[in-house]
């Protein structure tokens, strides 16, 4: 449920994005229909939303909107704004998993694409997504997560390449960086082997 906070902050962000813009801006907005002026906002409000109120927009933009968002966030996943990449990627991947998968893959080159993002945050969402489609060319990026700094990037790329491919080669994100270095040695030698079979089957 949208807490009272959030509502306020959108009120703030729509006001604060008005006069940003101007009357270009609500030109351009006055050619969509009320809903999909709507969920324009929305998707322009990822950029400014933090942690849980983040996640609670996307899966508002899932639930109210489905497949009928998916034109406007594929067309965003080339935002100007990290966020709102990331985040139209992770709608686009809820919507696949939750209603309609097969709407979803009709977008795959344009989640691919993204693997080639400046940002390695965009990057590991396109991969994760791609490999839910059973799409595995990002799963390059995933296994040089398992040696990002931080260790929440590093459990998120061991869950999705085990959810992918059933291994682990013991791997633990918590485990000290030269044990972890020895288990993506493995997750590497195991790609090298298989990749070609894997990427062709995709």
């Amino acid at each position: 449920m949208v807490t009272e906070q959030f509502i306020q902050k959108i009120c703030l962000f729509f006001c604060a994005f008005t006069l940003m813009i101007g009357c270009a801006s609500t030109n351009n907005k006055e050619e969509l229909t009320e809903r999909e002026n709507d969920l324009l906002n929305f998707i322009e409000l990822m950029q400014i939303v933090k942690g849980a109120e983040y996640h609670r927009l996307c899966k508002k933009i899932v639930n109210d909107y489905g497949v009928e968002a998916l034109p406007m966030l594929s067309e965003h996943t080339s935002s100007n704004s990290t966020l709102i990449r990331i985040g139209c990627i992770f709608c686009m991947g809820e919507i696949y998993r939750e209603q309609n998968p097969n709407a979803v893959l009709k977008y795959r080159s344009v989640i691919a694409s993204r693997l080639l993002d400046q940002s390695p945050k965009v990057q590991m969402e396109a991969a994760s997504v791609l490999c839910e489609m059973k799409d595995y060319r990002g799963v390059p990026i995933l296994i040089s997560a398992l040696r990002a700094k931080e260790p929440y990037v590093r459990k998120i790329a061991k869950r999705v390449l085990f959810s992918s491919f059933n291994l682990t080669f013991s791997y633990d994100h918590n485990d000290p960086l030269e044990d972890r270095e020895k288990r993506v040695d493995q997750w590497e030698e195991w790609w090298s082997q298989n990749k070609d079979k894997l990427i062709k089957a995709s």
